[in-house]
């Protein structure tokens, strides 16, 4: 069972889900923050998750195959740098850029790094976002990550 701060967390999920202008991205902002850190999650408002959220949703809705689609701005407060990517799931991903983001004496203030399982048609667009667990074996596997 759940402890507070954990259904706490499913509620501010659930809020900015409502938010989302499609079931796939409602879908999506539940799979993006499903292994964030209540804390995490608790320290922001439901417009601030969904927003985070839509913008990787945006960013992955085209990604020529086998190519890194990657987006890297200013964060909404002074001195802070968003990076977003989407990718082929490989090991040691989220593990090589904290690496390097680090080793530039930058400090990682949140990595929310969701896998998840996709269909895309030939040009890359996204047809499909499938639920945990519910992929069929064709399914790819993507590392959508925001740093």
């Amino acid at each position: 069972m759940p402890g507070r701060a954990e259904e706490q967390k499913l509620l501010a999920i659930a809020s900015a889900a409502m938010l989302a202008p499609s079931a796939a991205a409602g879908r999506f902002l539940r799979q993006f923050y499903a292994h964030v850190a209540p804390g995490d999650v608790l320290a922001r408002t439901p417009e601030a998750l969904f927003a985070d959220a839509l913008s990787l949703w945006q960013q992955a809705q085209a990604r020529p195959p086998g190519r890194l689609n990657l987006r890297i701005a200013e964060g909404p407060r002074p001195a802070r740098t968003v990076i977003e990517l989407v990718n082929d799931d490989m090991p040691f991903l989220l593990d090589s850029l904290s690496a390097a983001i680090t080793g530039e004496g930058l400090t990682l203030r949140l990595a929310v790094h969701p896998i998840v399982a996709v269909a895309r048609d030939a040009a890359g667009g996204l047809t499909t976002l499938y639920d945990p667990g519910q992929a069929p074996a064709s399914a790819a596997h993507e590392s959508m990550m925001r740093l």
